[in-house]
């Protein structure tokens, strides 16, 4: 009797701690769905506050860059990137200054003379730049000033912050608008497009 007195007892133990442990796991689990929920809930500030005339830029290029990946060879790369070029322009019908665009910085900084560098990413591999070089820069005149109300703002800003910027592209005769890389694959699978700032503000 009281062998099966303790058997009973060790079978009571089991069920119990199973109970509390699936009761544990279902917890973690709504806790988990909840958290995850909360998550992609949050809304991306740069993405939501996207100008039309932007989001259509962004995919112009980033259409290119898909052309660029199934290209065989550089003419294939070419003709992608004389694509791209020509669905940029259609993006810029109102001219090559923009209003309001949105983006993240990934870069601030200064060249030898201490006139300010500024890059903004508008999506991935999607930047737009000035010049970070007054040799390189002449005639674009995208260098940030120093003491100017412009490079005071942006010199207090950081990297990854989420800002709106307005301003105007430089015109290219080949490309529409002059773009920094030195290579045809940097032209259209990572473009750095040059750009003269007029206003940068936090999101």
């Amino acid at each position: 009797m009281g062998i099966l007195k303790k058997w009973w007892f060790w079978v009571i133990v089991v069920v119990v701690i199973g109970a509390i442990s699936n009761s544990g796991n279902e917890n973690s689990g709504d806790s988990a769905s909840s958290s995850s929920s909360k998550s992609e809930s949050k809304p991306d500030p740069v993405t939501e506050n996207r100008p039309a005339d932007e989001a259509a830029f962004i995919a112009a290029v980033q259409e290119g860059q898909t052309a660029a990946k199934g290209a065989e060879n550089d003419m294939q790369k070419g003709a992608a990137k004389a694509n791209r070029d020509k669905a940029v322009c259609a993006a810029l019908s109102s001219g090559m200054r923009v209003s309001n665009w949105t983006g993240t910085i990934a870069d601030i900084d200064s060249n030898s003379e201490g006139k300010g560098v500024l890059s903004i990413k508008l999506a991935n591999d999607i930047h737009v730049q000035t010049w970070n070089n007054a040799l390189s820069d002449i005639g674009s005149d995208t260098l940030m000033e120093p003491g100017s109300d412009l490079f005071n703002k942006v010199a207090g800003m950081k990297k990854k912050m989420a800002v709106t910027f307005s301003g105007s592209f430089i015109q290219d005769d080949d490309s529409c608008i002059d773009e920094q890389s030195l290579s045809l694959d940097g032209k259209i699978k990572d473009p750095e497009f040059t750009f003269r700032f007029s206003d940068v503000n936090a999101l």
